[in-house]
């Protein structure tokens, strides 16, 4: 199984919820098991997120407000990769950047138009 990217919004006549295309890859969190070897990790929480680190047990539906805390979680993993790749006994920081990343291109879509970004 795969952890996948979702943006969504709801249509304001219909109520019907529209999926966004975040491109080839965008949708990308990972594997399932990055949930409790990436994302749910004791290091995510001594960087102080709070967010990001419930993905070791739950899906993560973020709007409004939300977002500006998803967002800044994400860049927080991107500007510590090495520490994090180093702590986690990785080799190298391609998965940490991509996954984080495609957070980060979510986050900017969802705002565009007052969505929803879901991470499951």
């Amino acid at each position: 199984m795969t952890l996948a990217i979702f943006v969504y919004y709801t249509d304001p006549e219909t109520g019907e919820e529209i999926d966004v295309d975040l491109g080839p890859g965008g949708e990308m969190a990972g594997v399932e098991a990055l949930r409790h070897q990436l994302w749910g990790t004791p290091i995510m929480t001594e960087l102080g997120l709070t967010l990001i680190p419930t993905l070791r047990n739950n899906n993560i539906f973020a709007s409004g407000d939300e977002l500006d805390v998803l967002e800044q979680e994400a860049k927080t993993i991107l500007e510590n990769a090495d520490f994090i790749a180093e702590r986690l006994g990785w080799r190298g920081t391609e998965t940490i950047l991509h996954r984080t990343g495609n957070i980060v291109k979510a986050v900017e879509e969802a705002r565009k138009i007052n969505g929803t970004v879901h991470i499951g």
